[in-house]
């Protein structure tokens, strides 16, 4: 694919389809179900949950989209979560000690 001139984008967890790749910039975005041990029910899971509101933070993806820690642990080898949160409180009192 790549000697015919076609790039692929990462998995993203605001940008990727369930099962289809989607061409973006001239590239083709890997959809979920092509992540390792993602099964179509949680593909499917996180794309409706995204479209109801944006992920909070890691524990707010686990909680809304039924996928588990293995599952996240993935997504983070692959960059997916840069930049969410892990939990969806703040702590008021981080850095002042």
């Amino acid at each position: 694919m790549l000697l015919r001139g076609f790039g692929f984008l990462p998995p993203d967890i605001y940008k990727s389809d369930a099962k289809n790749f989607i061409i973006e910039d001239n590239k083709l975005r890997i959809p979920f179900i092509k992540v390792p041990n993602l099964g179509e029910k949680a593909a499917i899971s996180i794309v409706n949950a995204r479209q109801e509101k944006e992920f909070l933070s890691v524990e707010d993806l686990l909680k809304r989209t039924g996928i588990n820690k293995t599952t996240v642990e993935t997504f983070r080898k692959l960059g997916m979560l840069k930049g969410l949160p892990e939990k969806n409180q703040v702590n008021l009192f981080e850095g002042l000690m």
